[in-house]
């Protein structure tokens, strides 16, 4: 469905322009290590900068360009540079070894890759057999031989300097392609036009009451769907994103956000277990800080209390959505936090959740069904996949594969993925209750629970636990703490300690690579032993 922003955007690069000519002189992005600031109309016009290097090299509207950089204003440069002439941009995460981007490359045809100096010296496992690549745009000189006839294209941020793009296309054109982190599975090609992103970036600018007077410290990759989400919302609004990669150290990062006066933060739970045990977040007077949002999987209840504490006033926002659906589904509004307490809450402006039996029925209050979104969020499909794209979008809409239920009020709970509901002898057990469970435990820092073949009863739940520094639990004692908390077959059988759990390049938990090591016991106590991933 061709739809447009209220203020009229068509093209994503829209909301770039206005700011430039309403707010030229205003900070768009800050690098928090150096200093240097990029204004709204100087991002323009090296927006402008990079479609021409583009068009020069012989990119046309609607190739496809692939983005291989780090969080940066030659990263945000060449996106809206892509989007603003009516080609389609193609993230990739710059921690991706070039190895794992090179099939990617050749999937979505890209015709042209933007890429860091370090990985350019890699550029032979870039340039993949029956890919569609003809060129390379790099900041830096070409090293001595490039992959089979691969052009080079040299640029400098100081050159990156043009005319705006002139907005080209439809609403309905295809913006971007963004591979999901590949956690159930191989990753996917998810397609999203420019209405589908404008319309989700309404929602939720809308919801979180994003105004030009905001702030946030970019810690989450722009190359995947949250992060994309929270550029594109800041540069809508108006407002100004630090950028700060050094999110492996969250001493670092509270820093940056106390010296930056921020007024919010984004981050997957991981980001905020690291800064409230790993730093003096809690302890830091930010008189700015007015809001913190949370995706990517549930929020455990001890850090938003911990935040709740320090900042009383404080807007947490508990969220949920999917790449396929351009990035949020719903939100927990703040004032519901105590009220409904492990909900994802509603759905956001636009978008229609329904909880379906198998058959597409409804499924009544309290019963667990597969929860479907209808919205123009929703992407048109995956790329090279029909069959997979049919299994997801059927006449009722996006079938998310995440099991939910829907109390009394209309509020939403997640159960677990489809395929990480574990079947154990005759009951049903969501990984997700059992999380939540350990997360109350005093000295839990992170966990995850999977089901593991059992002889006996089909599947065993299976617990992977992280403990904060100086805590000492055994096996014994967490499943004797879970008690108050769980029915005896939703304690874990299996409990192991790691030094920590091993993640996607997007920071979410990867319960596949936990499955892959996690060795099936020989038999007798299935307490595991310590162990790190």
């Amino acid at each position: 469905m061709s739809s447009s922003a209220p203020d009229g955007a068509r093209n994503l690069c829209d909301y770039l322009a206005r700011n430039a000519r309403n707010r030229p002189e205003a900070i768009a992005l800050k690098n928090a290590i150096d200093g240097k600031t990029t204004a709204y109309e100087g991002l323009l016009r090296k927006a402008g900068g990079a479609a021409e290097i583009l068009r020069q090299a012989g990119v046309a509207p609607g190739d496809r360009v692939g983005l291989y950089l780090d969080n940066s204003p030659e990263y945000a440069a060449f996106l809206f540079g892509v989007l603003g002439m009516g080609a389609t941009a193609v993230p990739f995460n710059a921690a991706l070894l070039p190895q794992s981007v090179a099939p990617l490359l050749a999937d979505c045809g890209a015709k042209a890759l933007v890429l860091t100096p370090q990985h350019l010296r890699a550029a032979t496992h870039l340039a993949a057999p029956g890919g569609a690549l003809e060129m390379f745009i790099c900041a830096a000189p070409p090293p001595r031989e490039l992959p089979g006839g691969t052009a080079f294209h040299p640029y400098t941020i100081d050159t990156l300097e043009g005319p705006p793009p002139r907005a080209a296309g439809t609403p309905d054109d295809l913006a971007l392609i963004l591979y999901t982190s590949g956690t159930t599975g191989a990753p996917k090609g998810v397609m999203l036009s420019h209405a589908n992103l404008i319309a989700n970036t309404e929602s939720i600018l809308a919801y979180l009451g994003l105004a030009p007077d905001d702030s946030q410290v970019a810690v989450l990759p722009w190359a995947y769907s949250y992060g994309n989400s929270v550029l594109l919302t800041h540069i809508a609004a108006g407002a100004r994103l630090v950028l700060d990669n050094r999110v492996n150290y969250p001493s670092t990062i509270v820093q940056t956000i106390a010296d930056e006066r921020v007024t919010g933060f984004s981050g997957v739970q991981s980001h905020y277990a690291l800064l409230v045990h790993k730093s003096d977040f809690c302890r830091r007077d930010l008189p700015c800080f007015r809001y913190a949002t949370c995706a990517g999987g549930p929020f455990a209840r001890p850090l938003i209390e911990a935040l709740r504490k320090s900042w009383p006033k404080l807007r947490i926002f508990c969220m949920y959505g999917q790449t396929e659906a351009s990035a949020r589904l719903s939100y927990l509004p703040p004032e519901h936090l105590d009220a409904k307490p492990g909900s994802i809450g509603i759905p956001i402006p636009g978008v229609e959740l329904s909880v379906l039996r198998p058959d597409g029925a409804e499924a009544p209050p309290r019963e667990v069904g597969e929860l479907v979104a209808r919205g123009p969020n929703v992407m048109s499909g995956y790329l090279n996949a029909p069959d997979k794209t049919a299994e997801v979008l059927r006449p009722e809409g996006l079938w998310t594969g995440d099991m939910a239920w829907r109390d009394e009020d209309g509020f939403l709970y997640i159960a677990g993925r489809k395929r990480d509901i574990i079947k154990t002898g005759g009951n049903r057990v969501s990984p997700q209750e059992v999380e939540e469970a350990l997360l109350r435990l005093d000295g839990v820092l992170e966990c995850a629970v999977v089901g593991l073949p059992d002889p006996l009863f089909g599947e065993a739940v299976s617990a992977t636990l992280v403990l904060r520094e100086g805590t000492t639990l055994s096996a014994k004692s967490v499943r004797q703490n879970l008690r108050p908390w769980l029915e005896s077959f939703k304690i874990p059988t299996r409990i192991e300690f790691a030094a920590a759990l091993p993640k996607t390049a997007a920071g979410k938990t990867d319960k596949d690579a936990i499955r892959r090591r996690a060795q099936p016991p020989p038999g007798g106590d299935l307490s595991g032993a310590a162990s790190a991933f």
